[in-house]
């Protein structure tokens, strides 16, 4: 089969699984199992070889994206709840379907949930070092705390109107 022949051909179930399970950001070897190869480590570098994947994965992603809410459309809508703006339809005891304000709590969580998307809660403190200051940090990237410092602080000054 040439190589015209292969881009034409469709992608089988498998291969748009593999292709589905990229584009929910799943690593090639997790794509492959999710889409049922026998052998995920070398499907998953076949069918990332193969253009017709690659670009079915670039085609998915866009559409994903839109579906996803962005930052700014969270805090909108955790705003409009907040002060009241949005109602939800409950169903009552007789099966009518009304429009209900939202809970206290429900206004209150998402207020907290505006407030730490905005860093509202995160305290911060600025503190001036003088001082050589070291940092051990293994290969792996995660810090030993049972560990010496490379250098002891000398002087530690707080600055509490920060």
């Amino acid at each position: 089969m040439s190589d015209d022949e292969r881009l034409e051909k469709p992608l089988t179930a498998k291969q748009l699984a593999f292709a589905e399970a990229m584009a929910d950001g799943l690593p090639p070897i997790a794509a492959a199992q999710r889409a049922g190869y026998a052998d995920p480590n070398s499907s998953a570098y076949k069918c990332i070889a193969d253009p017709r994947i690659r670009e079915r994965i670039l085609s998915i992603q866009p559409e994903r994206d839109v579906a996803i809410a962005e930052r700014a459309e969270r805090q909108e809508f955790w705003t409009q709840v907040m002060r009241g703006e949005f109602q939800e339809q409950r169903v009552t005891k007789d099966g009518d379907i009304v429009d209900m304000d939202v809970p206290m709590s429900t206004r209150i969580q998402a207020s907290r949930l505006l407030g730490m998307s905005k860093g509202d809660f995160i305290e911060r403190k600025e503190v001036k070092l003088s001082g050589a200051v070291g940092f051990y940090l293994p290969d792996n990237g995660r810090a030993n705390p049972t560990s010496p410092p490379v250098r002891e602080l000398t002087e530690v000054e707080e600055d509490e109107d920060a």
